[in-house]
């Protein structure tokens, strides 16, 4: 099966210490795959949606103003899913169709100043 998108979506909880903050987070992850099967008397293909549970964590480091670098691992546990081609064809069982990725990035915080709503009272 080949991985034609993933997406998460997560929560995080953690802990700064001077300029740096470590964070756990978890959620779900969800993947759209695509399979072929070619044999000599059929081709089947299928597109599906496998969802499972996400976890990871990180650390995010302030080295200017507005800005932060941070470092990111995420693991979606997806389990397995089977598909049943055809007539033909016997079926095709994915197991631990499990995703891991790793992010790098660099972030800028837009600080625009909240102001208070303007109140009047009239006398």
């Amino acid at each position: 099966m080949q991985p034609d998108w993933v997406s998460t979506l997560s929560g995080r909880i953690g802990s700064g210490l001077d300029h740096w903050l470590f964070y756990v987070k978890g959620g779900g992850g969800w993947i759209q795959a695509s399979a072929t099967i070619n044999t000599p008397f059929e081709t089947f293909s299928e597109s599906r949606t496998i969802s499972g549970w996400m976890g990871g964590g990180g650390v995010e480091w302030v080295f200017a103003p507005n800005w932060t670098a941070r470092i990111d691992y995420q693991y979606i546990g997806l389990g397995s899913t089977t598909v049943a081609p055809g007539f033909l064809v016997d079926t095709f069982t994915t197991t631990s169709a499990n995703v891991q990725t790793l992010t790098v990035g660099i972030n800028y915080l837009f600080n625009w100043e909240l102001t208070a709503p303007v109140v009047s009272t009239y006398r």
